[in-house]
């Protein structure tokens, strides 16, 4: 099992917290070319594994 952390704001303005709650599912908020490293990690996310949710206040 392994702990992530996200954030659920878009470019600081956009709040997509009830949306991630709703679909049950947190995206990346970049392309893979912008942000290959993070990629990386999403392919890596198991069953099982928690999530930490940073709300945009």
């Amino acid at each position: 099992m392994a702990i992530y952390g996200i954030g659920a704001s878009y470019s600081g303005k956009f709040d997509k917290t009830n949306a991630f709650i709703e679909n049950n599912c947190a995206c990346i908020g970049w392309s893979v070319n912008d942000a290959p490293a993070l990629h990386q990690i999403l392919k890596k996310i198991k069953i099982g594994d928690l999530f930490i949710l940073n709300q945009c206040q």
